[in-house]
């Protein structure tokens, strides 16, 4: 199974970045992961600088399972997201989770998803979004496979 996290924006602090490691260290164990963090070409021009990401993110994503994580999106406690995973593990092959950058999802990006997921109901940076989404897929697979990190 491969797990890609889509983030329209780079990835700069290095603590967030350290953080980000030890997690993809941690999630390789079970699976391939891999972060796609790519810097938006238009920055003055909102309507282009969106519909680049939106371009973006649908030639990373192909045509595999897409998983929009926003606000709006299906709350799940941290049981219900590792159920929730297994059942993705079982039938998809390569999933990718979306994050929004500074401006949100491009239009059209949740429309297209095949699920949409929601850490909570405040707003994070991508930065913090991605941690707590690494996170919440760590535990995950401990809990699925029993180990002792979710206790």
């Amino acid at each position: 199974m491969f797990l890609g996290i889509i983030i329209p924006d780079r990835l700069k602090n290095s603590i967030f970045i350290e953080a980000y490691a030890d997690y993809i260290r941690r999630i390789g164990f079970y699976c391939d992961i891999r972060i796609f963090d790519f810097k938006s070409k238009y920055t003055k021009d909102l309507e282009k600088t969106m519909a680049f990401q939106k371009d973006k993110i649908l030639d990373i994503s192909n045509d595999y399972t897409k998983i929009t994580v926003e606000a709006k999106g299906r709350m799940m406690n941290s049981l219900s997201f590792s159920k929730w995973m297994e059942k993705m593990m079982l039938y998809k092959m390569e999933i990718y989770f979306i994050l929004g950058g500074a401006y949100g999802l491009p239009k059209g990006i949740t429309e297209i998803a095949d699920d949409n997921i929601s850490l909570s109901e405040l707003t994070f940076s991508h930065e913090i979004a991605l941690i707590v989404l690494l996170e919440q897929i760590y535990r995950s697979f401990t809990i699925l496979y029993n180990h002792p990190y979710n206790k």
